[in-house]
């Protein structure tokens, strides 16, 4: 990938509603937004992963989407992270979300922060909603987080009928698109 001067990562969940342009156009070398943990207030233990309200890495992000740039499409950041795969690292991490516990740890300190319009948690929306101010109708790429994806079979009635109306609106929106693509539902 060293040939390229912008990676656009994200995660199979997302769903993508409007135009990113506004972020690629940063050259800053990492380009993410917060994740539920920084809204709250809280850091995350460096070792663990854990949510804590002590000392620990503050601007957390989700990896969701991130937008990569020049200064770390290279063989030297590439090894780097293939060297936290020692197990030495992972002894103390209590997270299912190995890959941003390897990306927080790495780019601590080295990320632009960008809305959470970028990449809406719907997981915690009330969450984003009142600490942001932003709707689930007003993001740009909404993000299945968390075990409710709406192309899973047991998305049965009974299940829908105790979903939030946030979730439902983004379920609705995304089996739109998938029968606009002709995906068969």
């Amino acid at each position: 990938m060293m040939e390229y001067k912008k990676i656009i990562f994200c995660d199979s969940d997302v769903l993508f509603l409007g135009s990113i342009k506004g972020v690629l156009k940063s050259e800053t070398a990492l380009v993410a937004c917060p994740d539920a943990s920084f809204f709250r207030g809280n850091s995350r233990n460096r070792d663990t992963f854990v949510e804590t309200k002590e000392q620990g890495i503050l601007e957390t992000f989700n990896a969701g989407l991130m937008v990569i740039n020049t200064p770390l499409v290279d063989k030297d950041v590439f090894n780097t992270l293939l060297s936290y795969l020692d197990e030495r690292v992972w002894q103390y991490v209590k997270t299912e979300h190995t890959d941003q516990f390897v990306l927080n740890k790495y780019f601590e300190g080295n990320v632009t922060q960008i809305p959470c319009r970028y990449n809406f948690l719907l997981g915690f929306s009330e969450l984003f909603k009142k600490q942001t101010g932003v709707l689930p109708q007003e993001a740009l790429v909404l993000h299945f987080n968390g075990s409710l994806k709406p192309w899973r079979a047991e998305l049965s009635l009974k299940k829908l009928a105790s979903i939030d109306e946030d979730m439902l609106w983004a379920i609705n929106e995304w089996k739109t698109e998938a029968k606009r693509l002709g995906v068969s539902l």
